[in-house]
């Protein structure tokens, strides 16, 4: 697993998501649903949005698991973290 996808994502550093265009969407989704699907797109970008959304709050999650731990954003703790992130996880060869 690269070490930059580990610093990122686990260490709490996935950019934020644009909340407002996600509250907007769903706005007009619930309020002005003719409108909402006049676009096609619309549903695929609310949909992107959340996925955004859940990447970030997962990352926050896993940051404060960290830190409860005692682990912080160093080289070291990056790299000890690593191992343990590929446990569990099955090879399809």
């Amino acid at each position: 697993m690269p070490i930059a996808k580990v610093a990122t994502y686990a260490m709490g550093k996935v950019a934020m998501y644009p909340q407002s265009e996600l509250r907007q969407l769903q706005q007009m989704k619930q309020n002005a649903r003719k409108l909402f699907d006049r676009n096609p797109g619309n549903e695929q970008r609310l949909s992107h949005l959340k996925k955004l959304r859940h990447n970030y709050e997962r990352s926050r999650s896993m940051l404060k698991s960290l830190q409860k731990v005692g682990l912080t954003d160093s080289d070291s703790d990056i790299n000890n973290i690593i191992p343990l992130t590929s446990c569990g996880k099955r090879s399809y060869d």
